[in-house]
């Protein structure tokens, strides 16, 4: 016997349906109570969102899809006892004041002043708007190093960078990679921070590490 774990909200006909198949030994389910019922149905939108395919040859496929995401924001809709004329008129509402999104805008950041009314309601919410600090700023551009083979502006020796390190005790990013010539070393690690700096060579200024090569980033 084998045993596979579904811990899902399924339609009201598939439990009768497992029980009457005789492939299926045995069907452990029970009913959730009302809090249950709509954490369940909260997973299943994103479950059901997933699901759609975004490309314009697969219509009919995400058609489906897009039913069965309606079927649960109908049953959640019903859970919570709201017509769907109260529905539609809070998405008029919000369409009034708001607008919908047939213009496709997409923001990637705001900047703000450190008096903005809206740094409390950003900071009150950090894991919907994250802030950007010194810290993140550098980690944001030490994770586009990516693997590959890269030359010591200076030197001109050759390096293969196989990948980032996280320094535990201080959690600062490094840089490992293989020299490309004879050296008692089989790898050397360097602050990412350091690794990505810029120096002065003959008067211009230029990365320490230039990449010769396009690889996968990591």
């Amino acid at each position: 016997m084998i045993r596979f774990y579904l811990q899902k909200l399924v339609r009201d006909k598939v439990v009768k349906k497992c029980l009457d198949d005789e492939e299926v030994l045995h069907t452990e389910y029970r009913t959730l109570d009302k809090q249950e019922f709509r954490r369940e149905l909260l997973h299943k939108v994103h479950e059901e969102a997933d699901e759609i395919p975004l490309g314009d040859n697969q219509r009919d496929e995400s058609l489906k899809e897009l039913a069965d995401l309606q079927e649960v924001v109908d049953a959640l809709r019903q859970d919570f006892d709201f017509s769907k004329k109260q529905v539609q008129e809070e998405m008029a509402r919000k369409k009034q004041d708001k607008g919908g999104f047939d213009k496709r805008h997409y923001i990637k950041y705001h900047d703000l002043d450190d008096d903005s009314k809206w740094m409390e309601v950003f900071r009150a919410q950090p894991e919907k708007y994250r802030e950007e600090t010194a810290d993140s700023k550098e980690r944001s551009r030490c994770a586009k190093i990516s693997k590959g083979t890269y030359k010591h502006s200076k030197s001109s020796k050759l390096y293969e960078v196989i990948g980032l390190a996280l320094e535990t005790e201080t959690e600062e990013l490094l840089v490992i990679y293989r020299p490309l010539y004879e050296n008692e070393y089989e790898l050397f690690a360097r602050p990412a921070s350091m690794f990505t700096e810029t120096i002065v060579l003959d008067g211009k200024s230029v990365p320490r590490f230039q990449k010769i090569n396009s690889e996968i980033k990591m």
